[in-house]
């Protein structure tokens, strides 16, 4: 998930410096003598707008299959088939079929042939453990990703309420805030998420089928506020996809140690609280998470641990003392219940 996320970030990263270049290549051509260099300038906007709406699209719809594939293959590793979300079960069954009675082994389903997805069927409801699934058969959608096809893939996955979880997502929030420049009380409107979907959509559907028309292309500070959006929308995507991840193979299970909520604090800008000391190993860039109203939002690490005042690396199991002092690299708040892990998943931390 987090490889997948950074991946997409890289390319959002690509496609700021090309829309910085625009202006400049554009400016550097109005000075050519030749007339053909200065009558390509037209040309050049039409063709960056469609690279740039193309490849926008294009990587989104990689970042939310990776995503959700990512979640459903590391749920069945821990999970046996029978208890995984009765959504994803009859998703994965019916489109499994869906995809025998096409073409395997061609086209979109060229990585994988009849024999494979029969067989990973029958592993399946076999109750065989460890199987695997069919990826195409989990990542599977008919139509373009908007908004609501993309929160009804992270149903199937057994995550309720995406939509509401990702209005409220601190990503959307911090872009809200900017973009608007004004906060809001709540979640921001799901239909502000619904139109600008729609929107990058209808665009790329139009450059694909006709090439579009010049007077639809956007200016750099138009692209650039697109960018800004996908950035927010995908780590808020993240959010909700690998906190949901942690809920279900971490706090279920359960492999994370919990440290319970706060006794005191939080204190320095929502960073430090006091916690009862625990009965086993804490120490200083220790994988941290924080779940509130049965859900897990937020995660870091441990940066810093004090005893009596007194800064240490690690606590351990059988220390004698009944607090700690713990700074987090994320913010906390009172009725967070916090876990750490023994380990980092990379999955979520990278």
């Amino acid at each position: 998930m987090r490889a997948a996320l950074d991946e997409f970030l890289g390319t959002l990263k690509e496609l700021g410096v090309f829309v910085e270049s625009i202006k400049p290549a554009d400016l550097m051509l109005a000075l050519q003598k030749a007339p053909i260099l200065r009558e390509s300038r037209s040309i050049r906007k039409r063709l960056d707008y469609a690279a740039f709406i193309v490849s926008l699209y294009s990587a989104f719809e990689i970042l939310v299959e990776a995503l959700v594939w990512a979640h459903a293959e590391r749920v069945a590793t821990r999970s046996r088939y029978a208890d995984l979300p009765s959504r994803l079960q009859a998703a994965h069954l019916k489109r499994s079929a869906g995809i025998l009675a096409r073409r395997p082994g061609e086209g979109r389903y060229s990585g994988i042939g009849a024999a494979e997805i029969v067989a990973n069927l029958n592993a399946c409801l076999s109750e065989v453990f460890p199987y695997k699934l069919n990826r195409d058969a989990v990542v599977h959608h008919d139509t373009n990703l908007r908004a609501s096809i993309v929160h009804d893939m992270l149903g199937v996955l057994g995550i309720e309420e995406a939509s509401a979880r990702v209005q409220k997502s601190e990503p959307m929030l911090t872009w809200f805030q900017l973009s608007e420049g004004r906060a809001t009380a709540g979640p921001i409107p799901e239909s502000l998420i619904d139109l600008r979907m729609e929107d990058l959509i209808e665009r790329r559907n139009r450059v694909t089928h006709s090439g579009g028309a010049p007077s639809e292309s956007w200016a750099p500070d138009e692209m650039r506020e697109r960018l800004e959006f996908l950035e927010a929308y995908s780590r808020s995507l993240f959010t909700v996809i690998a906190g949901a991840y942690l809920e279900r193979c971490y706090v279920e299970t359960p492999t994370a140690y919990s440290l319970g909520r706060p006794l005191e604090g939080p204190f320095q800008k929502s960073t430090i609280v006091v916690v009862k000391g625990p009965p086993f190993r804490l120490f200083t860039g220790q994988a941290l998470f924080g779940r509130r109203n049965g859900r897990v939002d937020r995660w870091g690490e441990i940066t810093e641990l004090q005893v009596d005042d007194v800064s240490v690396e690690s606590v351990e199991k059988d220390s004698p003392c009944q607090t700690v002092g713990l700074r987090s690299s994320f913010k906390l708040t009172k009725s967070m219940e916090l876990f750490v892990l023994e380990q980092r998943d990379d999955a979520v931390w990278g």
